[in-house]
């Protein structure tokens, strides 16, 4: 009699045990996964003859803004690609079929992905605990005005 109480009481225990911890870990699952940080990001300094420092500060701005949506990576240093960059982008979407009244501006950016946490199942986006150099950020808007969306980004 008294090894069949232990025997409830163990099993007991353990399945109260497994409920617990099933909880647990189905409660952190539906949080996600951390989002992509921006507060330790070096903007490099922007030359260029076909914007201004503002219309490279919005542009930077635009990808801060984004780039939380890409989980467990930190955004290191984001910088200008250059003039001649930007102009073939230009020409490359105008041929594609796009506005003629669109500019673009093409940002490069390094950052790196960390190392996927505990319980996490991965998707595959991007290889942990790995730095990611020369990514491209494209960002378009009509022509004069100061909003920049994000239209592409990759390796291009």
């Amino acid at each position: 009699m008294k090894k069949h109480h232990i025997i409830l009481s163990v099993t007991g225990i353990l399945s109260i045990s497994a409920a617990v911890i099933s909880s647990m870990y189905i409660r952190h699952m539906e949080r996600g996964l951390p989002a992509g940080t921006v507060g330790n990001t070096v903007v490099k300094p922007a030359v260029s003859e076909m914007f201004s420092v503002q219309d490279y500060n919005d542009a930077a701005e635009c990808v801060k803004e984004y780039f939380p949506y890409f989980e467990c990576c930190d955004l290191r240093e984001l910088r200008y690609a250059g003039d001649t960059e930007s102009q073939q982008e230009s020409r490359s979407r105008s041929d594609e079929g796009y506005a003629k009244d669109l500019e673009f501006m093409v940002l490069s950016s390094d950052f790196f992905v960390n190392p996927l946490p505990v319980f996490y199942t991965d998707n595959d986006s991007w290889a942990h605990n790995s730095m990611y150099s020369d990514f491209k950020w494209i960002l378009c808007r009509t022509k004069g005005d100061t909003g920049w969306i994000i239209c592409d980004h990759g390796y291009c």
